[in-house]
């Protein structure tokens, strides 16, 4: 059995009935051969965007089984979920080690795209099942994604796709606020100013909520946060952990500010040290919902309307 470079960072909270996930992987993947069908006409589909704990979920066919993938910009490819036998990979994961695999699929549908021969990570998400109460295929991250214009609307609970790539949504619709962000592998980072510290953020959208190390919270004036109340997380390790939830005052990502975000308070020292980083936090679920954005890998752009 050997330690592999796969970082996985799958949590949630325990408290009552909420429970927020958090999925963040690494790894590098040998490039896969595909093939795309556009199964219609148009460059263009809107699908509706199904939402539920924190995730969006997306109906897809992987092989033949049909279920929901959870669009995760915190992925860095397809992941597949399945159960690990015992003498599995490990990877770090949030409390502890995780069982990883590989595979390869013949076929994956979804939004009117067919593609074969696909290169996975598998990894068992039977909790998100069981607490979702639906047939989780899996993670649809960055590979996949990154072929596409893409545009997430809370608002109206659409995703709409252009099959071509060509950047004409932003062309024809300008938003209203641009984001820059660079990619470290796979992962969106910009920089943000919290209370007038300068911090870096991670954007993730399969994560159920926003999370802020403990030593970024602790350069804060303590006037501008208030702690909301104390949850329990837990990750895929199974270990469980008691941390703050904070509501933070002044929160400006370039030109577009939210005056008050939630944060669960957690340690990220694992993941800047396997990603040679120094993110702050990762934003989530919390910063999205009431959004219509769209995270343009080609722009390197998150634009919001």
């Amino acid at each position: 059995m050997k330690k592999i470079l796969v970082i996985c960072f799958v949590l949630f909270v325990l408290n009552g009935n909420t429970q927020n996930e958090v999925a963040f992987l690494r790894k590098k993947l040998p490039s896969y051969t595909s093939i795309q069908q556009e199964l219609i006409q148009a460059p263009y589909k809107q699908i509706p965007l199904i939402q539920k704990e924190g995730f969006i979920l997306i109906k897809a066919k992987i092989d033949t089984k049909e279920g929901f993938l959870i669009f995760d910009s915190g992925a860095p490819s397809l992941v597949i979920n399945k159960k690990i036998e015992k003498d599995a990979d490990t990877a770090n994961g949030l409390n502890g080690d995780l069982k990883v695999g590989y595979s390869t699929i013949k076929q994956l549908e979804w939004a009117g795209i067919q593609k074969e021969n696909l290169e996975c990570i598998l990894l068992d998400l039977s909790h998100l099942e069981q607490k979702l109460g639906l047939t989780i295929l899996g993670l649809m991250g960055f590979e996949i994604a990154s072929e596409y214009e893409i545009l997430i609307d809370y608002p109206q609970e659409l995703i709409t796709i252009n099959y071509k790539g060509d950047q004409s949504i932003i062309k024809q619709h300008p938003a209203r606020f641009q984001i820059p962000f660079e990619l470290k592998e796979h992962l969106p980072i910009i920089n943000a100013q919290i209370q007038n510290e300068k911090t870096v953020f991670a954007l993730d959208t399969g994560a159920g909520t926003n999370l802020l190390d403990p030593n970024t919270k602790d350069k804060f004036d303590s006037t501008a946060y208030e702690l909301i109340r104390k949850e329990q997380i837990r990750g895929l390790d199974k270990n469980i952990k008691l941390e703050d939830v904070i509501e933070v005052d002044d929160n400006q990502f370039n030109d577009f500010s939210v005056e008050k975000m939630p944060y669960l308070v957690t340690e990220l020292n694992f993941v800047n040290q396997a990603l040679n980083t120094n993110i702050d936090g990762i934003l989530g679920y919390a910063f999205f919902q009431d959004l219509k954005f769209s995270i343009n890998y080609k722009d390197q752009m998150l634009y919001i309307w």
